[in-house]
């Protein structure tokens, strides 16, 4: 489901039907990259299912532009960033700040606790974005993404991609909120022992 999102979203935000074309196909294999940590296999892999592609609906430029936005697409990002890769990472990232990314977030991470109840209004200092405490600080990460104006290395970038991400962070603040309100009715917020 991640994979059709992210490529539906890459059509809606591409600033041209050329780019948005590419980023859909790229958009339906870039989770690759999760299943496959070796590059020369990853290479293989990809050229086999872009092989499947009709004929000459793609130059070999553009499958090649393809390839190498799928990937880097989990990369930052950069001044040298084409418009296919900065359409990916963004499509990514709104797919990712949808509300699946709740339930998402707890498949990847359910080893670890939904909160930790004494960080529930903050970080744990001890998470980071690759290695989180909690499913709560995984999804507390997903507010870098918001904006490249105040994150220029994760954030956002396209204009279409800021607008069709705002309800989402809106609702993923609300979520937040609700999370916090129980805490705070049930005696638990602010955290009695530190």
């Amino acid at each position: 489901d991640h994979d059709l999102v992210v490529a539906q979203y890459a059509l809606m935000i591409a600033p041209d039907e050329r780019t948005g074309t590419m980023a859909w196909v790229a958009g339906l294999v870039h989770s690759f990259d999760r299943f496959v940590k070796r590059a020369l296999l990853l290479d293989t892999q990809l050229d086999e299912y872009l092989s499947l592609l009709p004929e000459g609906e793609f130059s070999t430029d553009e499958i090649a532009a393809i390839k190498e936005a799928i990937k880097n697409h989990a990369g930052p990002n950069g001044p040298e960033n084409d418009l296919l890769l900065m359409t990916l990472q963004d499509a990514d990232r709104v797919a990712n700040v949808g509300a699946t990314v709740i339930i998402r977030s707890g498949q990847l991470y359910n080893q670890l606790p939904a909160l930790q109840p004494q960080f529930v209004t903050k970080f744990n200092p001890g998470s980071t974005y690759r290695e989180p405490k909690s499913c709560l600080d995984d999804l507390r990460y997903i507010f870098d993404w918001e904006s490249s104006e105040t994150n220029p290395k994760f954030g956002l970038r396209l204009p279409e991609a800021r607008n069709l991400a705002a309800p989402h962070f809106r609702f993923l603040r609300e979520f937040f909120g609700i999370i916090q309100c129980q805490f705070e009715e049930t005696g638990l917020s602010p955290w009695p022992i530190d």
